[in-house]
């Protein structure tokens, strides 16, 4: 997170509530050197301290965190000052990627610890530093690991032993010597298991007690003196018999404070050298006895598989087994000549470093009385493990050296592999979602990947083995143990699901799979385990629970509100079942369903309506138009809506039907035998009334021409009035004339507004493609000094290309544009945005013929005075005005005409409104105009 991201929330509010819920070690320190002082804390860092909040908050950060007396060499206050220094300078993050800084104890000591430290500033608007963030991670467990590991390849290097196979490694810890680290070849040797990890050493090995190696043990940690023996016979039991090898061992010791007298661990490396001190007395055995020395020699290298070789004290080849042959891929010539020159040059020639070889090789024969070990490597890439023991008689006379040879290319490769397939898996284990472990194959969990400790906020001390019951529900924790006792013991995968708790003592539910990994003989070694937060999972199943609970409740109240409504409708309601012949056409049709209105509304009594077919009541039904109506809404599905003529009762029924499935329609209908009749009256009125209304435009067109004359002429007289009796005229009298030059212009304004609706009233007969981008620009170039006048804002998005008539079109939009100017707010700024898309008529509630069409959708709004929304269809009226004219003037005719524009372009328009909140006008004109034009975007 960059600096300036949180600054002013810092900076205006100074609430460092998020801040102290951050997780890891951070405080916010105030650029005041040499002070520093703290302003805000993490709750890591007040749980990693120990300190209060209020301790830490208002003091100097060195003031809380001086230099520790146990650190001689101590650069943690001066490199943490140089940092703060300089992201003061260049306002800039820093990092201190390690850094010891030991922290005080209270109790007057300090705390060994390592960080990694990052530092940021939080700059002002000005650029200036306000704010200092400090950030430490503690890599304290990692560095001194790092350190045991080095410790580990010192002991290697300073005692010539070597960590590739067979090598065996532990580490104890402790007066009571708690075994904290044993591999594999070490447990193997001793016949032990990894649980053995974690348990004091004279638990584990009773028979130690009083043993010398305690009391060597001892010696070690007390002094820190290392320890070490070549070749000590050790007497161990495999497989029911007892045997004796030979190892070199070292024990070192390991502090883990430089100020700390007493060890804190123990290292202890061992390398068995059985087979080089079986050789190697068998070699002192044939140099006694030369005779017997070629036999014996053959007899023992043949059967290993280390390569053999025997040279003499100036280096001369005395022996060799055929694996030395094809080790070192040596030409048969040279063997059987013994010429040791050109076997040496050969030896070179294989080698990467040949000189520092020969060199090894002639430093040994002059001064080789102590056993040799090293690797080297050849250069087609093979890695050969080399151990030289020197041959010694009895009277101390040096005759010579044994050499062993072993390929060991194979075993580094998969050492290799193993470990970069571990950091994988580790690496993806770290990255997933899930929470991840694995266990041994009796179920004992040594391993939580970072994402447990994370939610958990637990360790890996108290959560091994069986510690996860912790952080389990405990109305849970019974019946996950003894499910998973009887899960470890089947070698199959299995899941479960319980609450776990999080470090905020939340529980959440997961979803835990978990899956063996067998070995040959179908054996469990590992068990590999996820679990998976479904906790919102959890909470939606209980929520359609009880969805389904209400819905069920729902359906029977609904057959409940049913059963009511077929009884007290005061609408007729019937079901039909349509009947076919063998050709799947329809016959006739039956009443299945029918309320006491459908009854009372047909005028039949109830036995014969329900069972009376269609064609027995009315033979002709079918080829009816009610009948072809039922017809096509069983075959498309579409509800229809028809009055009818029931002959039998000579009744008019306005029904509609609509399809329940394939095989049965809803009618529901009412009596309009009163309204058809009148209707039909009515017919013939409306007919004159439309030629009526034709007479009327025409005749208010012609009024609007004829009265704007006199309307001119009464302004200009009285105009002229006005300025000739000017000296003459008292302020009331001028006021008269102001008033009357107002009102001829409102009846000015009034009469083009009027010729203006006659003029939309005639339907345009022609439409053309009228382009509103192009449009909506001449309307604002119209309209430009209001616009200015109001300082008003205008947003137009890209509109549409439409079929209409350019005259009209324009007309309504420019009266729609001056209906927003005019009703402006005057406590604001004017804004009007003017947007468009398409859309489907079925998605919008319009009174559309055809619903299924779609539609260009115009939007204009504005933030003005707006209106109440139950005034929506009035404010459409002509000579309609929702406000006085004391401070917004207007005719009352202008939306009045882009409602008719619209009609006449067979749209739509709708409104939307609060007083206040400005408006929203919404234009709805059919895609596929008259012309069927297609349109697109401009």
């Amino acid at each position: 997170m960059e600096p300036n991201n949180f600054s002013p929330t810092l900076k205006k509010i100074n609430d460092f509530r998020a801040f102290e819920a951050a997780p890891g070690v951070s405080v916010i320190l105030l650029p005041d050197p040499p002070f520093y002082t703290h302003v805000a804390v993490s709750n890591d860092f007040i749980f990693t301290s120990g300190m209060k909040r209020e301790e830490v908050v208002g003091k100097g950060h060195f003031e809380l965190f001086p230099r520790s007396p146990d650190d001689a060499e101590s650069t943690g206050e001066q490199n943490l000052r140089a940092s703060f220094e300089f992201i003061i300078e260049h306002k800039k993050p820093h990092e201190i990627p390690l850094q010891r800084y030991d922290i005080p104890k209270g109790d007057g000591t300090f705390d060994q610890r390592y960080w990694k430290i990052r530092n940021a500033p939080i700059l002002n608007e000005k650029g200036v530093v306000d704010y200092i963030i400090h950030s430490a991670l503690d890599i304290t467990d990692q560095v001194r690991a790092e350190k045991k590991v080095e410790a580990v390849k010192g002991i290697e290097k300073a005692y010539k032993l070597f960590m590739n196979a067979p090598v065996f490694i532990g580490i104890i810890r402790g007066e009571d010597y708690v075994i904290e680290l044993a591999n594999e070849s070490m447990l193997q040797v001793l016949g032990k298991t990894s649980k053995v990890i974690g348990k004091p050493l004279l638990m584990t090995f009773p028979e130690l007690k009083g043993h010398e190696v305690v009391a060597i043990l001892d010696q070690v940690r007390k002094t820190g003196v290392p320890y070490q023996v070549y070749e000590k016979p050790i007497t161990l039991n495999s497989e029911g018999a007892t045997v004796t090898r030979f190892f070199d061992v070292v024990f070192q010791a390991y502090f883990e404070n430089d100020s700390d007298a007493i060890a804190t661990d123990i290292i202890g490396v061992a390398h068995e050298v059985t087979q080089q001190v079986v050789a190697r007395k068998k070699v002192e055995e044939v140099t006694k006895n030369l005779n017997f020395r070629y036999a014996l020699f053959e007899a023992q290298n043949e059967a290993t598989p280390d390569a053999v070789l025997i040279v003499d004290s100036k280096g001369k080849m005395l022996l060799h087994n055929k694996r030395f042959v094809e080790l070192w891929n040596m030409p048969q010539k040279i063997i059987e000549n013994k010429d040791d020159v050109a076997a040496l040059n050969h030896a070179k020639s294989m080698l990467v470093d040949p000189q520092g070889f020969m060199n090894r090789v002639s430093y040994l024969y002059e001064n080789g009385k102590e056993k040799s070990y090293d690797q080297i490597l050849f250069k087609d890439g093979r890695i050969i493990e080399r151990n030289g023991i020197p041959i010694i008689a009895e009277n101390d006379i040096y005759y010579g050296w044994a050499w062993y040879f072993r390929d060991i290319s194979e075993q580094k490769k998969a050492e290799e592999s193993l470990r970069h397939q571990e950091e994988q898996f580790r690496t993806l284990a770290n990255s997933i979602s899930q929470l991840a472990w694995i266990a041994n194959g009796e179920g004992w969990i040594y391993w939580y990947n970072q994402r447990w400790y994370e939610f958990t906020g637990t360790t890996l001390e108290e959560m091994k083995g069986w510690g996860w019951g912790k952080v389990h529900h405990p109305d849970h924790l019974q019946r996950v143990v003894d499910f998973v006792k009887r899960a470890w013991k089947i070698p199959e995968a299995f899941e479960l699901t319980f609450p776990l708790r999080s470090k905020e003592g939340h529980y959440r539910w997961f979803l835990t799979r978990v899956y063996p990994v067998l070995d040959k003989e179908g054996k469990v070694t590992q068990w590999i385990g996820t679990n998976t937060d479904i906790d919102e999972q959890k909470q939606l199943e209980s929520r359609l629970e009880e969805r389904v609970q209400e819905r069920t409740q729902a359906l029977e109240n609904q057959k409940n509100l049913l059963d009511n409504i077929l009884k007290n409708s005061s609408n007729g309601i019937s079901v039909t079942e349509m009947v076919w012949d063998k050709d799947g056409k329809v016959i006739d049709a039956l009443t299945i369903l029918a309320n006491d209105a459908a009854v009372k509304f047909t005028g039949l009594p109830k036995d014969v309506y329900l069972t009376k077919s269609a064609i027995e009541l009315d033979p002709h039904i079918l080829t009816s138009p009610y009948g072809i109506t039922c017809l096509k809404t069983l075959e498309t599905g579409m509800p229809s809506l028809i009055q009818y003529y029931l002959e039998v009762t000579r009744r008019w029924l306005e029904l509609t039907i609509s399809k329940m499935d394939e095989g049965h329609l809803i009618h529901i209908f009412t009596d309009v035998t009163p309204i058809k009749e009148a209707q039909l009256q009515m017919e013939s009125m409306v007919e004159n009334l439309k030629l009526s209304n034709a007479n009327l435009v025409e005749f208010a067109y012609a009024a609007s021409h004829d009265l704007k004359e006199p309307i001119r002429k009464i302004h200009f007289f009285s105009d002229r009035l006005k300025i000739a009796l000017q000296d003459r005229l008292g302020e009331e009298e001028i006021n008269y004339f102001e008033r009357m030059a107002m009102a001829t212009k409102r009846m000015s304004a009034l009469i083009d507004d009027l010729l203006s609706y006659s003029q939309v009233s005639l339907s345009p007969r022609n439409f053309e493609e009228v382009n509103l981008n192009q449009l909506i620009n001449i309307v604002l170039e119209d309209l430009e000094l209001e616009i200015v006048e109001r300082g008003a804002t205008i947003s137009v998005d890209p509109l549409f290309t439409v079929s209409g008539h350019h005259r009209q079109l324009q007309q309504a939009f420019q009266n729609l544009i001056s209906n927003s100017l005019k009703y402006s707010s005057l406590e604001r700024e004017p804004k009007i945005f003017i947007s468009g898309s398409i859309i489907n008529g079925n998605h919008v509630d319009m009174k559309s013929d055809l619903p299924g069409k779609d539609y260009f959708c115009i939007i204009v709004s504005d933030n003005g005075i707006g209106f109440e929304q139950k005034d929506v269809e009035r404010i459409f009226n002509i000579f309609t005005r929702l406000h006085g004219n004391t401070s917004y003037k207007g005719t009352g005719v202008g939306l009045s005409i882009v409602r008719k524009v619209i009609d006449n372009h067979h749209g739509f328009i709708t409104a939307e409104s609060q007083p206040g909140q400005g408006s929203s006008f919404k234009i709805y004109l059919p895609v596929e105009g008259p012309n069927d034009k297609n349109n697109d975007k401009n």
